[in-house]
């Protein structure tokens, strides 16, 4: 689960948004807006229905939108919508990994630059960190399904994040981690042994089974063959 989006923010992210024009068009090596060719029109129209999604302030659509535009045709401007689309819900490690590489592929005015950075840095102080050790050293981890090394500081959004790992002989074990914003948390994931330890072996419960067994007739053979009262003849009963 992850945190949900910042009203606070959304106007002014709104705001940052690259329209589109009606027309084709893409950006060339300085980020500047240029006629456009090419099998384009798909990307271009799930962007401009980002566009159009983000000023209705309909954060979630918006980035399904600017992702598919740019899976179909790579562009800066449509990173610098995807990064503040991401933002704008609380995925931070996303945006920031967006809007950094709209900074270096767009080379934008210094200004649209310094403000985009201030975002980047902002981002930067909600993510929270998370180092893991595992009980096993030669365990695989996994972090939200990425792998993920032992004593690695890995940033993450705030909210919950699934932890796994596996080990030859040891169960798999999965925890649910939830992290707060700007948190830094160090801790020890804990691995069972596959077989539970001794009491789950089938050889050790037929050993158990079989004592028990012994020690019953043992009782029942001590108790029948005890010696009867001698009662005399006037039958008082004197147990031995």
């Amino acid at each position: 689960m992850r945190t949900g989006p910042l009203p606070h923010a959304s106007c002014a992210l709104a705001l940052l948004l690259l329209g589109a024009s009606a027309g084709a068009q893409t950006l060339d090596a300085r980020g500047l807006m240029t006629a456009g060719t090419g099998d384009e029109a798909a990307g271009r129209a799930a962007f401009e229905r980002g566009v159009g999604l983000a000023e209705r302030l309909q954060w979630s659509e918006a980035a399904e939108a600017f992702e598919e535009s740019y899976r179909r045709y790579p562009r800066a401007a449509t990173l610098r919508n995807l990064g503040l689309a991401h933002r704008a819900l609380g995925r931070f490690t996303s945006a920031i990994d967006e809007l950094g590489r709209f900074l270096r592929e767009a080379n934008p005015a210094e200004g649209v630059r310094q403000q985009l950075q201030g975002l980047i840095d902002e981002m930067m102080v909600q993510l929270a960190v998370i180092t893991v050790s595992p009980s096993v050293e030669s365990a695989t981890m996994a972090f939200d399904g990425v792998a993920l090394e032992a004593l690695e500081a890995r940033a993450a959004d705030p909210g919950d994040h699934v932890l796994s790992a596996t080990a030859d002989g040891y169960a798999r074990t999965a925890q649910t981690v939830r992290l707060t914003r700007g948190e830094h948390r160090r801790m020890e994931l804990v691995l069972q042994r596959a077989d539970g330890g001794l009491a789950s072996r089938w050889w050790f419960w037929t050993i158990v089974g079989v004592a028990v067994a012994g020690a019953a007739t043992a009782t029942v053979l001590l108790l029948s063959t005890e010696a009867p009262p001698n009662c005399g003849s006037l039958q008082l009963c004197l147990s031995p």
